[in-house]
């Protein structure tokens, strides 16, 4: 539970609230855009008009800003983008960035929601909402973009990954009645519809809402016998008190349900060769193998300009997440293909309340312009399991193959879900930063911060309850540390920047993976640091941004004899990315670029570690993705993608290897009307080639999704 001062600051908005609603009665009130938005608000929102530019994005402690003036590297993926290349998931939307990759296929739990970013695992659970943590698999339907900052950001989010952060926009209320129903089918027999209504409710247009309804059905995806149904009810509610002042309210209802799936395999230490992947068109897991994963989610946001110094901006969320598992665990244990299979059985809930707020103060000290901030961030993340089952691991007798598959044991009748009772792990991270933004003149512009960051975690073990009857507790995770950042940005011309930042981050330890023979132990947390610099211009209608930059932080890595996950060493990572987005011509479109990085392991105690690859780390990238747009055919709009992704190393001494992957997708786009009304059909054919491959984020490999075909329809209302 957060502490009772956090709980004063989080709740001092509202008695802000109550004197501004008492001013409401005496005047009259619009919908305008928050003044407190409107140095910062940008013409590029991501359109495809637009060549799917954005113009700014959050900066966490920082608010909104014009990515221009935004010395870090950050890369926008719009609503557009994501309804027009008809991305069901997160690792689906993302597959054009070339700064992230994929470590799960599409067709395991979360639909391939952990990413590499700079080479750095960030998992679907470290994500972000509107830059509050939420620890859940996010649908996309009610996002208005996805925002992927690279490397450390402490500094902006108060305890981050050293790959980066994910952050989600939710869409809000639109000043204008919006109503559009898209159904289709993913591929398979996986139809859906989504509805997206917003608008404001009374005349004064003082409310304002925005809904949207999504269902997918249980029917057969793209592989076979497996099946992905989900639904999601989310709703915005804004209450704009004055011109000034922004009150806002969410809730969100999400569950997805994959049955006879989760392709994914372990490499045991009897593998010398990884063996070629087999059809990813088929099924290699029984059919009692489900997974559930869901959560209800409530939030408020209060944004207030107090007067032409001070404003005002604070967040609070309650998340419940609950997860299911009875999974097939396949191992592969040669390289012809040979693997056998155990089953995994619990059930978890998580609790995760999380707020922050932040005093902005702009003053000017003689010529020079500053932007202070004060903020506060804290959460409290409870975790819960039905541990231990009767039976929670069962290992089936027999050997099976990847090439030559037989029928699967009958599942083992009898076992006792329980309920999600068990305390595992409590985890408290409070962070307090103070900011300066600092302009010097229309050339030169500076960040300085520092944050103190505090972590305490507690964790507790049942592996022995079923002998003893009793739990273990692990060793205290607590630290605490104050960490600076600094950033400076020069702009020689005003199409072009140059800048360069430092960032220091205290990181929540890593958590070993199910299949270790530690699986779950949550290690200490440590210390990253980054060096980053890059430039960011606009030619024409194209974004072009580069970055290079050097991250260090503590190696985590399963150890190949022992089973064991532990920490030894340091990766170090040095990398150059280019992002290229917009419109080369009146016709064409183009997103994508490319990420090279030299990422290697210093400092370990086990010598036969030094200078290795980190498994599960790529260290070539390319995507793009393009359209354009037939004049011989208006409305018609020709779309394709390539992705490469370079050789990965499974394990940690770099003797398992999966080679590098090159795919390719095709579709169209056609608009028309009809009796007044705006409709859009897509085709998209991923996988073109129906390439059969590996992923992996070390340690267990993922089955690439086969070849599939998605067709929708939107009509805009």
């Amino acid at each position: 539970m957060i502490n009772r001062k956090v709980s004063h600051l989080l709740l001092a908005p509202l008695l802000l609230v109550c004197e501004q609603a008492a001013l409401a009665d005496e005047t009259e009130i619009e919908l305008p855009s928050l003044s407190i938005e409107e140095d910062f608000q940008e013409t590029l929102s991501g359109t495809e008009e637009q060549g799917y530019r954005a113009g700014s994005a959050s900066a966490g402690v920082l608010g909104k800003l014009p990515l221009k003036d935004t010395p870090y590297s950050v890369n926008v993926t719009s609503s557009s983008l994501m309804k027009n290349i008809q991305a069901q998931s997160v690792s689906e939307a993302l597959k054009y960035n070339p700064t992230v990759n994929s470590g799960y296929g599409g067709n395991t739990i979360g639909g391939g929601g952990a990413f590499q970013i700079r080479g750095f695992i960030s998992e679907n659970n470290e994500s972000f909402i509107d830059g509050v943590r939420v620890y859940s698999r996010a649908p996309l339907e009610d996002k208005e973009r996805i925002e992927v900052l690279n490397g450390s950001s402490s500094f902006l989010y108060g305890f981050a990954n050293p790959a980066g952060i994910v952050n989600y926009t939710l869409k809000r209320p639109t000043a204008q009645p919006l109503a559009s129903l898209t159904t289709g089918v993913y591929g398979g027999r996986q139809a859906y519809v989504h509805g997206d209504f917003g608008g404001p409710i009374d005349s004064e247009n003082t409310f304002g809402y925005r809904l949207n309804v999504v269902k997918v059905s249980n029917g057969e995806t793209a592989v076979n016998k497996q099946h992905h149904g989900r639904y999601l009810l989310s709703g915005a509610l804004d209450w704009n008190i004055s011109p000034d002042t922004r009150w806002s309210f969410d809730y969100s209802r999400f569950q997805a349900d994959i049955d006879h799936g989760d392709d994914t395999f372990a490499v045991r230490n009897t593998v010398t060769s990884i063996p070629h992947a087999p059809d990813a068109s088929k099924n290699y897991v029984p059919s009692y193998s489900v997974n559930r994963d869901g959560y209800r989610r409530y939030g408020m946001a209060f944004d207030s300009r107090l007067n032409d110094i001070f404003s005002i901006r604070s967040k609070l969320i309650y998340n419940r997440i609950n997860t299911y598992r009875h999974r097939a665990e396949n191992g592969i244990i040669s390289n012809d293909g040979d693997y056998t299979m155990s089953r995994n059985y619990y059930e978890s809930m998580k609790f995760n309340r999380a707020g922050n707020i932040f005093l902005d103060a702009n003053i000017d000290t003689g010529l020079i312009a500053h932007v202070f901030t004060l903020g506060f961030s804290g959460e409290d993340t409870n975790t819960k399991y039905a541990y231990p089952y009767a039976n929670k691991n069962i290992t089936f007798p027999g050997i099976n193959n990847l090439y030559h598959q037989d029928p699967y044991p009958v599942d083992v009748p009898d076992d006792t879900r329980g309920h999600a009772k068990r305390n595992t792990e409590k985890l408290r991270m409070t962070s307090t930063t103070l900011a300066d933004r600092i302009t010097f003149n229309e050339q030169w512009s500076a960040i300085i911060g520092i944050s103190h960051i505090t972590i305490v975690d507690r964790n507790k073990s049942y592996s022995n309850y079923l002998k003893t009857g009793t739990f273990t507790r692990r060793p205290k995770n607590d630290k605490e540390r104050t960490t600076p950042s600094l950033a400076l940005t020069y702009k020689p011309l005003s199409n072009l920047s140059l800048y360069a930042s430092y960032i220091e981050s205290l990181q929540k330890g890593d958590t070993a993976p199910s299949n270790a023979a530690n699986a779950d132990e949550v290690l200490s947390p440590y210390m990253s640091r980054q060096v980053e610099a890059g430039i960011k211009s606009t030619w024409g209608e194209m974004d072009l941004n580069v970055a290079a930059f050097r991250i260090k932080k503590r190696n985590a890595y399963t150890d190949l004899v022992t089973n064991i996950f532990k920490m030894d060493g340091q990766e170090i990572h040095n990398g150059l990315e280019v992002v290229a987005t917009g419109k080369l011509t009146r016709n064409l479109t183009m997103t994508g670029g490319f990420t090279l990085m030299k990422a290697y392991i210093d400092k370990a105690t086990d010598h036969a570690l030094k200078d290795k690859t980190p498994q599960g780390v790529p260290e070539k990238i390319a995507r793009l993705y393009s359209e354009y747009a037939v004049d011989q055919l208006p409305g018609l709009t020709l779309t394709g993608g390539l992705s490469y992704t370079g050789k990965i190393y499974v394990d940690s001494l770099n003797k398992l290897s999966i080679p590098s992957v090159f795919t390719g997708d095709i579709g169209a786009r056609y608009k028309m009307s009809v009796a007044g009304k705006g409709i859009t059909y897509r085709l998209t054919v991923s996988n073109l080639w129906d390439h059969d491959y590996w992923t992996t984020s070390g340690g267990s490999l993922s089955l690439g999704s086969p070849r599939n075909v998605a067709l929708s329809a939107t009509l805009d209302l």
